[in-house]
C-alpha cells in the first residue's frame, strides 16, 4: 500500500503518521490464535471497537430503497443506485473531520 500512495501524485502519507494493520473482528476469529494478539483492533493502542465490515455495511439501507428500485429499467436502477452509495460516501467524508488521528513523533 505504501508503494502505491508514493507512487500517486494524489496520495501522501502525512509525516509523522504511523499506520497499523489490522483485522476486523468479525474475521479474526478465523484466523491464526497469534493473529488475535497482534492483529485485533482490541489489542491496538488507539484501537476501536468496530468490525472491520465496511464494505457489506451499505448493503442494509440499500435493502430500504429496493422495493422502488425493482419496477426501474437497469439503467434508471443502476443510476438511483449510485446516487445512494455516493450519498453514503459524502456522509462518511464529512465524519473524517471527527476522528481523532493519532500521530507519533
Amino acid at each position: 500500500m505504501k508503494d502505491r500512495v508514493t507512487g500517486s501524485r494524489h496520495l501522501k502519507i502525512p509525516n509523522g503518521l504511523e499506520l497499523r494493520f489490522g483485522i476486523g473482528l468479525f474475521h479474526i476469529h478465523g484466523h491464526k490464535d497469534a493473529c488475535l494478539a497482534k492483529y485485533s483492533p482490541s489489542f491496538i493502542e488507539g484501537g476501536r471497537q468496530i468490525d472491520g465490515e465496511t464494505i457489506e455495511m451499505p448493503w442494509a439501507p440499500l435493502n430500504e430503497i429496493s422495493r422502488s428500485t425493482r419496477g426501474m429499467l437497469t439503467s434508471h436502477r443502476r443510476e438511483v443506485i449510485d446516487d445512494h452509495m455516493n450519498d453514503s460516501n459524502w456522509k462518511k467524508l464529512m465524519d473524517l473531520g471527527r476522528l481523532p488521528l493519532i500521530a507519533t513523533a
